[in-house]
């Protein structure tokens, strides 16, 4: 349930392509305008099949710039020295 988990946006992964009414029942839920973007509109459900994501025909669709403007990427260690991971066993 959307307001149970607190979701603006969901998406439905299905092996077979959605019904009619699977359909109907997603385009009900409406849209999710984001407040910092209010000109970008994203359905609220999105019913995707596993055939369209693995051949690249479909993807969310969503506003893509969280994890970027969330995280710190973190330093890059050293490589050890050739021969350390023998010497750990």
């Amino acid at each position: 349930d959307m307001d149970r988990e607190n979701a603006v946006i969901a998406l439905f992964i299905t092996l077979q392509p959605p019904t009619r009414p699977m359909t109907q029942e997603a385009l009900s839920a409406g849209f999710y305008e984001p407040e910092h973007f209010p000109n970008r509109r994203y359905p609220r459900i999105q019913i995707l099949t596993i055939a369209d994501l693995l051949s690249g025909v479909a993807r969310p669709d969503y506003l893509d710039i969280g994890m970027q403007a969330t995280f710190r990427q973190a330093p890059r260690a050293a490589s050890p020295p050739p021969g350390a991971q023998a010497r750990l066993g």
